[in-house]
């Protein structure tokens, strides 16, 4: 037999054998898991799902952001010869009557003699603190839609430095002064001929009335200038500017419905035996709040309200324009969005109606029904209470209806259940479902209301409301 032969022999008998099934525990596991996720997925998508707002105690005011135009008794002074100035009063000093505010030199030899000797400007703790100051304010206030507030800090900070160099300056002088008479015989000594506030910043608007106020003054910004200077002057150059008196004025340039509330304050006011109208303003630059008189008029075209002021003049000695806020329509309170707010409606009964039951931990309402003997029957019921006052109580329960007779316990009148009376409230969820609680809003906005804290059947600081009142309803629960 050839070998061929012998090899197919041996293939046919080969028996194949059926695949036997195999329990292979990593596809089982995978495909428990498979299902698991599947069924929590179409668990979410099954759930009403909800926003949650967190109750918080804030104040909320409207944006009455104006800008304003400082009216103050000023003049400037100019120097009656020409020669090397040095000045002795920091800008924004009160000075007196015959205070000396700079020394001219006409020659210049004094003042050569003070530059060639002149040592390095030394910062001091109070010099770097001012320096931050201003940084922090200029910081705080900043918006880019308020551009010229970069040019105002720059003004500042070379004014800073400028005041920090003729301090140095002057103090060197006093002890050439005081060491060689001629020093003092060659500089002619300016004081001053009145008393008040030191200024070195003139912006072209010193004298303006509010009379000459308009329009015309609010288009664009007045250009500043530094009197303060360093090396020659010539004869009848401004030197520098007196602030007289503490009284100002400042005049807001208003738009037409800011000007209508401020008119209805004004007659309100006046009504309640006002001499003029008061309203609460806050500077924005300094953020500082004070009250003042204020009166209104128009021109061109314009709305117009002067305020009258007799302190914070020292914040703004260098500014003409200032933005200030019109604290018109404000409140403290608990903050809470708009879209929270809902309606419900309740049951009203008589308060004579309720009763402490015979328990007495919560008050109850009889309810009178008939047997099928026609006998009476009274059962109490626990009703839960939304809000009551002196005479009426917003009451609700799944085992009142429409028709119900209620008893009162002390003259034993009876009254059919159907009147019913509306609240306004939000939905609190501290415990896990939608529990309706009534507020007394004290002031709203387009996205936000201001309402009353720690009121009976209200809300709490803390609280946790549904953010969407539309997404749920009363005893609701949220998941």
């Amino acid at each position: 037999m050839s070998q061929d032969s012998l090899r197919r022999r041996r293939e046919n008998r080969v028996i194949p054998l059926k695949d036997r099934f195999r329990f292979n525990i990593t596809y089982f596991l995978f495909l428990i898991l498979f299902i698991y996720i599947v069924f929590v997925f179409l668990s979410y998508l099954g759930k009403k799902h909800v926003s949650i707002y967190e109750v918080n105690y804030q104040s909320i005011a409207d944006d009455n952001i104006c800008r304003g135009l400082i009216i103050r008794d000023e003049t400037v002074y100019k120097s009656s010869d020409e020669g090397y100035i040095n000045y002795y009063v920091s800008d924004g000093d009160c000075v007196g009557k015959n205070q000396m505010v700079y020394t001219l030199d006409a020659k210049g030899s004094v003042y050569n003699e003070l530059t060639n000797s002149e040592n390095e400007i030394t910062f001091t703790s109070d010099n770097y603190a001012d320096i931050r100051s201003e940084i922090f304010s200029f910081k705080n206030t900043y918006q880019d839609s308020s551009f010229s507030s970069v040019a105002d800090f720059q003004y500042t900070m070379e004014n800073k430095v400028m005041e920090l160099s003729d301090n140095n300056r002057a103090q060197q002088l006093r002890k050439m002064m005081k060491q060689s008479s001629m020093v003092k015989d060659a500089l002619s000594v300016v004081k001053t001929q009145d008393s008040g506030i030191i200024s070195y910043t003139v912006d072209g608007l010193e004298g303006i009335t509010v009379s000459q106020v308009g329009p015309d003054q609010f288009k664009k910004e007045a250009a500043k200038t530094q009197l303060r200077q360093n090396g020659s002057i010539d004869a009848q150059t401004s030197v520098y500017k007196l602030i007289t008196s503490d009284a100002w004025s400042l005049v807001l340039n208003l738009d037409k419905e800011q000007y209508q509330k401020l008119k209805e304050k004004q007659q309100t006011q006046k009504e309640n035996g006002y001499t003029t109208g008061q309203v609460s303003i806050r500077f924005i630059k300094d953020d500082i709040s004070t009250v003042c008189d204020f009166d209104l008029f128009t021109k061109q075209g314009g709305y117009f309200a002067t305020l009258s002021l007799n302190k914070y003049l020292i914040h703004f000695i260098n500014d003409r324009y200032i933005d200030v806020e019109l604290c018109l329509n404000s409140a403290s309170g608990l903050k809470i969005p708009n879209t929270a707010i809902t309606e419900e409606t309740f049951f009203t009964i008589p308060v004579d109606y309720l009763s402490f039951g015979a328990t007495g931990s919560s008050e109850v309402i009889t309810v009178l029904s008939k047997k099928k003997n026609g006998e009476n029957s009274y059962s109490d019921i626990s009703p839960e209470i939304y809000y009551k006052d002196e005479k009426t109580a917003y009451i609700l329960s799944d085992q009142l209806e429409t028709g119900d007779m209620i008893v009162n316990p002390t003259t034993k009148d009876t009254l059919m259940l159907g009147d019913t009376g509306k609240l306004t409230g939000v939905y609190n969820i501290n415990k896990g479902y939608s529990i309706f609680q009534r507020i007394e809003p004290v002031y709203e906005n387009e996205e936000y209301t201001i309402v009353k804290c720690d009121t009976d059947y209200g809300l709490s600081n803390y609280d946790h409301i549904l953010l969407d009142a539309s997404a749920a309803s009363n005893l609701e629960t949220i998941q």
